[in-house]
């Protein structure tokens, strides 16, 4: 499994990072890419979580991207600000390997159970992204609840 961390600033500045992984050599590269975000409720994860699933997408021919936020942040608004920057990195990557208008899946977290706004989020990544499809796939339990 080889990968490719960016790093968002300089100097390092932790949670400012992402991964990028290209397709396994031999494979028919896609032109639909996929950036994950780990779940944690905005105070822990890690963006190696995704490596393996990722690993598997390079296999069948996407790139991938994975990024961490700063989880010492002083609101949700400036982690999703770290994500949105890593986001544009990302895409600078792809266009420097000859993606220029990439379709990008986007998702992370961790849910249980799905409800109305994991529908809407499908509903518009369907819609507004020209996704084919849109798979959700919660957590079978959320590490952030009582497993009574």
């Amino acid at each position: 499994m080889k990968f490719t961390s960016y790093y968002l600033d300089s100097p390092i500045q932790k949670g400012r990072v992402f991964d990028v992984f290209e397709p396994y050599a031999g494979t028919e590269k896609k032109d639909f890419a996929v950036f994950l975000v780990h779940g944690g409720g905005w105070r822990a994860g890690s963006r190696d979580v995704h490596h393996i699933k990722m690993d598997e997408l390079c296999r069948r021919g996407y790139f991938c991207a994975s990024t961490d936020y700063r989880l010492n942040a002083k609101d949700a608004f400036e982690q999703l600000s770290d994500i949105r920057e890593a986001y544009d990195k990302f895409i600078e990557v792809l266009k420097e390997h000859g993606i220029e208008n990439p379709r990008i899946a986007v998702y992370g977290g961790s849910f249980y159970p799905p409800h109305k706004g994991h529908k809407l989020l499908a509903e518009n990544l369907s819609r507004f992204c020209g996704a084919d499809r849109v798979v959700i796939i919660p957590t079978a339990m959320s590490p952030f609840k009582d497993k009574s």
